[in-house]
């Protein structure tokens, strides 16, 4: 994501990916969608990011 970038339109795209996935009958498990979630989140938050992936 770009650090210009809102939440909400990261948000935005992560549903609109999952969804799109699926409509091509692909499954997408939770730990998966976590991690497409996280990724894109600007370098501000990475250790809001570390946290959440590592559990400390």
């Amino acid at each position: 994501m770009h650090e210009n970038k809102s939440i909400e339109d990261c948000l935005d795209e992560f549903n609109k990916l999952v969804l799109d996935l699926e409509n091509f009958d692909i499954k997408v498990d939770s730990q998966d969608k976590a991690i497409i979630l996280l990724n894109p989140l600007p370098k501000s938050l990475k250790h809001f990011k570390g946290t959440l992936k590592y559990g400390r």
